[in-house]
């Protein structure tokens, strides 16, 4: 006779939900002016094109949704017009808690096999998203830079980083990424519109006098926190710029100002 206590016994085990993926975290959103003024040397929009483009699959994280960046040219009216490229980098699922990771005893040889089952598969999805972001940052290195303008709006980015960032959920990581000579020429949007809670990179700055370049570099790292941004780095050409920081928080951030690289 089958007992009520036997036929409980023979159902399947149910995944604990340590093995679970967590709740995905909030996107990332980029913002990447690039400078094609005359002044500003094609060679140094090149490599920083470049430099952003192979950036771009740091923003697959465990656990983010689909982050979103968003690419504009620095010329005589940066405002104006849509985004020159909106790229959309995938989202990844959390990681599920590793076996050999886990203290508790496992329940059973189901439960191990599940959970090999669940590393596989996030795996796999790794490996496509990386594959993805690796295609979108191959349209960025398309985008054609090499046309000169004779202006140089910088105004007219800040003003589109401000709109691109505004109503974003708290903790959102922000990062407006500009690669200029930093040097303003002809008509400048007046933007006092908030870049609260960014990370601000100055990457391919070009100078060539020292103290000229000092005061420049400080003036817009003055300017750029007082808009709200909680980090601001610039870098000369041939340094090492980490653009994107994994998991970093946005708005409310921590983050110190004003780092300079050369």
């Amino acid at each position: 006779m089958i007992t009520h206590s036997s036929v409980r016994g023979r159902r399947p085990r149910r995944m604990p939900r340590r093995f679970l993926p967590a709740a995905v975290l909030l996107s990332a959103v980029v913002v990447f002016c690039v400078d094609i003024s005359s002044s500003y040397p094609v060679p140094a929009r090149e490599q920083a094109r470049a430099t952003v483009a192979e950036a771009l699959p740091e923003l697959v994280a465990p656990g983010r949704k689909e982050s979103a960046v968003y690419v504009y040219t620095i010329g005589v009216n940066t405002y104006q017009g849509p985004p020159r490229a909106h790229l959309h980098i995938p989202a990844l699922d959390e990681k599920p808690a590793s076996a050999a990771g886990n203290n508790a005893p496992l329940q059973g040889t189901k439960v191990s096999g599940k959970v090999r089952d669940f590393e596989k598969q996030w795996e796999d999805l790794r490996d496509r998203a990386m594959s993805d972001a690796r295609g979108e940052a191959a349209k960025l290195k398309a985008l054609s830079v090499s046309a000169s303008e004779p202006g140089t709006d910088i105004g007219g980015c800040l003003k589109n980083a401000s709109e691109q960032f505004s109503g974003r959920p708290h903790g959102t990581p922000l990062y407006l990424v500009i690669a200029s000579d930093l040097a303003p020429d002809g008509t400048q949007q007046q933007s006092h519109a908030p870049i609260s809670g960014a990370r601000v990179r100055v990457v391919d700055f070009t100078c060539d006098e020292a103290v000229a370049c000092d005061k420049r570099k400080t003036s817009w790292t003055h300017k750029l926190t007082g808009l709200g941004a909680v980090s601001v780095s610039v870098t000369r050409p041939g340094y090492d710029e980490h653009l994107f920081d994994a998991g970093a928080g946005g708005s409310g951030g921590p983050g110190g100002t004003g780092g300079t690289n050369g």
